[in-house]
C-alpha cells in the first residue's frame, strides 16, 4: 500500500496507523497493585495517564495532516487520473491488524517498570523494521485513526483508493476516478475532487 507514495505520507500514515499499539504499549507500564506498594504509585500512575493524553493528541493531530495530505492530492491530481470500479471491499483486515500486527508489535515488550528505557528501545528497533516492510509492499495497512476521522480505503483495481467513508455507499460498485498518491507505481490512490472547496470539508 506504501510503495511508491512519498516520504512524508508514508511516516504520517505509519505511525497514525501503529498508534493503537503504542497506546496499548504505554499501558502495559501500569503497575499491578503489589507493584504499587512499592512505587510512589500516585506520581508513577499519572505519568502514564499524561504519556497517554500525549500519544492521543499527536494521534489526533497526525490524523489531521494525513486527512490533508489525502485532500491535496485530490485537487492535485500530478499524478495522472485513472478511472476504475470501486469494489464493494471496505477497510479489509482492520481486525486481523489490530488483533495482529499492532497488538503482537508491543505486547509483552514492557519487561517491568524497572526496566523501560529497554523495552522502549525494543519497540523502536521492532517498529523500524515493520515500517522497513511496509514502505516497499503492496499489502494493505488498515487505519483505526483514519477510519475515525472519517476517511477509508476501498479495493480499486489491484490497488486500493483512499475516499471519505460516507461516500462508500453511493459509490460503491461504480467507475471513479482516482489519482495515485505518489509516482506511477504507487498502489495507493486517492479519489478525484473537483470543486476547490470540498479540500476543507
Amino acid at each position: 500500500m506504501l510503495i511508491g507514495t512519498n516520504r512524508l505520507f508514508k511516516i504520517v500514515y505509519f505511525i497514525t496507523a501503529m498508534s493503537p499499539a503504542y497506546l496499548l504499549f504505554t499501558t502495559t507500564f501500569i503497575p499491578s497493585k503489589e507493584e504499587l506498594i512499592q512505587l510512589e504509585w500516585p506520581v508513577f500512575v499519572s505519568c502514564v495517564l499524561v504519556v497517554l493524553i500525549i500519544e492521543l493528541v499527536i494521534s489526533a493531530l497526525l490524523t489531521w495532516v494525513l486527512i490533508r495530505l489525502l485532500k491535496q492530492q485530490a485537487m492535485l491530481k500530478n499524478g495522472g487520473i485513472k478511472t476504475k470500479v470501486v469494489k464493494r471491499k471496505m477497510n479489509e483486515g482492520l481486525v486481523e491488524f489490530l488483533m495482529g500486527t499492532a497488538v503482537s508489535s508491543t505486547i509483552g515488550l514492557s519487561l517491568s517498570t524497572s526496566r523501560p528505557f529497554l523495552s522502549v528501545m525494543i519497540l523502536f528497533l521492532f517498529q523500524s523494521l515493520l515500517f522497513s516492510l511496509f514502505q516497499s509492499s503492496t499489502n494493505s495497512m488498515p487505519n483505526v485513526f483514519l477510519v475515525l476521522g472519517g476517511w477509508s480505503y476501498v479495493r480499486w483495481g489491484e490497488g486500493y483508493l483512499f475516499m471519505r467513508t460516507r461516500d462508500f455507499r453511493d459509490l460503491a460498485g461504480q467507475e471513479v476516478q482516482g489519482t495515485p498518491i505518489g509516482d506511477s507505481i504507487s498502489g495507493s490512490y486517492v479519489i478525484v475532487r473537483e470543486n476547490e472547496g470540498e479540500v476543507d470539508d
